[in-house]
């Protein structure tokens, strides 16, 4: 009767350890096609992209969102478990962007691997 509990037990703590490896591997690999994506967008943007043009690219895919709710505004990625989620910090003059940078959404910090800080030629 022991052995049967003690098997029953060892079944349960491999299929949980399991499940959290999968969600582990699963969540990392949606963190590194969010990165992806986030930088695809920062190459393409340029002193024309409108914020309307902006929505329009971050509502294409599922692994960004746009945050107009502040200045300069944000596109973001998921949250992530190490807070390390990446940003886009944009400058806008009307409809002009000014600026563009990646940074870590806590902090602001430049993320390891980001693409360098972006300034446009914009009329203010």
């Amino acid at each position: 009767m022991a052995v049967n509990r003690r098997r029953r037990w060892t079944a349960i703590s491999v299929g949980i350890s399991a499940t959290l490896a999968a969600y582990a591997l699963w969540v990392a690999r949606d963190q590194s096609m969010a990165r992806e994506k986030i930088v695809t967008l920062y190459a393409s943007l340029s002193v024309e992209t409108s914020p309307s043009r902006l929505r329009q690219l971050v509502g294409a895919t599922r692994h960004l969102w746009l945050n107009n709710e502040t200045n300069p505004t944000f596109v973001m990625t998921p949250l992530a478990w190490d807070a390390g989620n990446w940003n886009i910090r944009l400058e806008y003059a009307g409809d002009m962007l000014c600026s563009a940078r990646i940074g870590i959404y806590d902090d602001g910090s430049r993320p390891k691997g980001a693409p360098p800080d972006r300034r446009f030629a914009c009329r203010r």
